[in-house]
């Protein structure tokens, strides 16, 4: 049976997107880099998200600035610098929309943690 996506979200990720070695990190002069972040809640709770300025982003959810994250305070556990917006968001992305990809990064947060 074929499965429709939800939300009107184009389905494009690879089965096999877990596996797949994250991006080298590439440093260009000059242009600002683009980062993926994980923050934790009081709650326990974990938020993915992209920016390119991480403090600013960070000051952002804290204050209550965005709606899906307000009325907690978060801190910052995990970032990955990515020297393009376009990689950066591709990262998002899949840790937002695979479970397993995601799943293997909070279990490397988790062990990290501990």
């Amino acid at each position: 049976m074929k499965s429709t996506p939800t939300r009107g979200v184009k389905q494009n990720l690879k089965p096999d997107a877990y596996k797949q070695a994250e991006p080298r990190l590439q440093i260009t002069s000059g242009e600002p880099m683009h980062f993926v972040y994980v923050i934790r809640n009081e709650r326990k709770e974990f938020y993915i998200g992209y920016s390119s300025n991480i403090e600013t982003r960070l000051y952002a959810h804290n204050e209550g600035l965005n709606r899906s994250t307000a009325d907690h305070v978060w801190e910052l556990l995990y970032n990955e610098a990515y020297p393009s917006a376009k990689a950066a968001r591709a990262r998002e992305r899949i840790l937002k929309h695979d479970g397993r990809s995601c799943r293997a990064l909070m279990d490397r947060i988790k062990a990290y943690l501990e």
